[in-house]
């Protein structure tokens, strides 16, 4: 089925019945797809967060609608010698930027989990949030909540709109370091305090 031969109401039909992560998806087969879906699709938004889960050794990337929240991804670190490869193997391009990554998804919602590997899990998390920044039409700024003991376990993000950390309090001079090295508008230990 060529989808971008059908008239943009159809088109649109479609892309609302597939959710933000299969938009996403469906946005990585062709440039084309990719505008197509910029131009027709919009939804009220607050901007997008990502979550860092170090415990599970998971990351989502959510969009925030004015009532509510949708994952759109999820990724994970692959260790080729622990984690058996159940996913295909995908080479993604964002601008000038390529990535490769494991890709499956999940049997009950059909919702994807992209898989990095050491050398690309600290800059694809931030490539894909701005590549879903521009697909959804939100702001680029990063929202970043995590519950990591390490900050050598982030992302290289260094300027973050608002960032919660959630769980154990970090050592003074953990914070120090950080604090010296990335630039953030709001900061609290715990989320969902003020920020003052």
């Amino acid at each position: 089925m060529k989808l971008l031969r059908f008239p943009q109401i159809v088109q649109v039909l479609v892309f609302q019945h597939l959710g933000l992560d299969g938009l996403f998806i469906l946005s990585l087969c062709s440039q084309k797809m990719r505008n197509q879906i910029k131009s027709t699709f919009w939804a009220k938004s607050t901007g997008l967060s990502m979550v860092l889960d170090s415990q599970r050794e998971e990351g989502y990337i959510y969009f925030e609608g004015l009532f509510d929240h949708f994952k759109v991804i999820t990724w994970i670190v692959e260790n080729p010698e622990t984690t058996p490869r159940e996913s295909s193997v995908l080479f993604l391009k964002f601008d000038t930027d390529m990535v490769s990554c494991g890709l499956s998804f999940d049997t009950d919602t059909g919702h994807p989990t992209f898989g990095f590997d050491e050398d690309n899990w600290k800059s694809a998390p931030i490539l894909m949030y701005n590549y879903i920044s521009d697909l959804f039409h939100t702001s680029s700024d990063v929202q970043f909540i995590t519950n990591t003991r390490s900050f050598e376990d982030l992302p290289n993000i260094k300027i973050f709109k608002n960032f919660y950390h959630e769980g154990l309090r970090l050592a003074g001079s953990k914070l120090d370091a950080f604090f010296e090295t990335h630039e953030i508008t709001n900061w609290d230990q715990l989320r969902g305090d003020p920020v003052y």
